[in-house]
């Protein structure tokens, strides 16, 4: 499935736009809050994780998240997406166990920490999206070898944020994309990288800063190996497991065990980038769950069921930090 294409053919769906205008102003000012309650300087900030589903799915979600952000006053946001590892061959050389340890550390040089897009502006189905890029260095770099060709978790955002400014009427914001590569060091050697770039990522984070992010928290069925789960509730079973063992790895700043369920029981695509939130977030985070299901991916990969993704809307916050509500 090339998925960047994917979704981009459901954004030109002539039916796709009235529907996310509508879903944009029905949205209010709401968890977000104002703009000093995002700012970095104050304890209670969060950082607001949305899912990259299908827009049937995930559409409501993002565009309640770019309605707070035109509606809080911020003039900046950094959208941190995931970096998907299918289809790039140095990322999946660095996860072979099989492969020589010094081939694999060359592999994850090829493919750590933070990327840029390699152009400043982003063309929506909605029109063109001027983007902001930060001074690239080593472990913020800009990609121009190709990696980000076919990645898509922020497509559909930068395209509702986009939008957005047409329907609000208003001064764009300026957006920094970033796209989280591999931050767990494949030969055992921790998640140094994840510190590095959240230290960076720190450096453009102000009181006029918003700092966002992607994930599609679990993946289970067919196309994703072994159905090993007896419950007949998969979203209650889910649930279940973020906010069980995996929660208290993330509030315990545990990232080798938050990294190995992230992998192996959710299959979460937020794995490399939870640790630089944490690390954003000054340590362990607190994971608030605002909206949770589980969608349906059977028809779109054509294959029996079940086959799900989870659509779910996401704060993380500072460990022992109140609610975001």
């Amino acid at each position: 499935m090339e998925w960047k294409s994917y979704y981009r053919a459901e954004l030109e769906h002539p039916d796709v736009r009235a529907t996310l205008t509508q879903m944009l102003h029905a949205t209010g000012s709401g968890w977000l809050g104002t703009r000093k309650d995002i700012g970095m300087q104050l304890p209670d900030r969060a950082i607001v994780s949305f899912p990259h589903t299908a827009v049937a799915y995930s559409g409501s979600l993002q565009a309640q998240v770019v309605a707070e952000l035109y509606q809080s006053g911020i003039q900046r946001v950094i959208a941190m997406g995931v970096l998907h590892s299918h289809g790039i061959e140095a990322f999946q050389h660095a996860l072979d166990e099989m492969a020589p340890g010094l081939e694999r550390e060359a592999a994850f040089e090829q493919v750590s920490g933070g990327w840029l897009p390699d152009a400043t502006e982003f063309m929506s189905p909605f029109g063109k999206l001027e983007l902001a890029q930060p001074k690239p260095g080593d472990i913020l770099r800009i990609d121009t070898n190709g990696l980000l060709a076919h990645e898509f978790s922020l497509d559909t955002f930068l395209s509702i944020v986009r939008l957005g400014e047409e329907i609000y009427a208003c001064e764009p914001l300026e957006v920094f994309p970033i796209y989280v590569g591999m931050t767990r060091h494949p030969r055992g050697k921790g998640f140094e990288t994840a510190s590095l770039l959240a230290r960076r990522v720190a450096e453009l984070w102000d009181e006029n800063t918003a700092v966002v992010a992607t994930g599609d928290v679990v993946h289970y069925g067919t196309p994703y190996g072994p159905e090993r789960v007896k419950s007949n509730n998969l979203e209650k079973h889910f649930r279940s497991q973020l906010e069980g063992s995996f929660a208290r790895a993330l509030e315990d700043g545990n990232w080798p065990l938050a990294y190995r369920l992230a992998q192996t029981i959710l299959q979460s695509d937020q794995r490399e980038l939870l640790p630089v939130l944490g690390n954003l977030l000054g340590g362990g985070i607190k994971q608030e769950i605002l909206a949770f299901s589980l969608s349906d991916y059977a028809p779109i990969f054509e294959c029996a069921p079940p086959c799900v993704v989870a659509s779910a809307l996401i704060a993380y916050l500072e460990r022992g930090k109140g609610s975001v509500a």
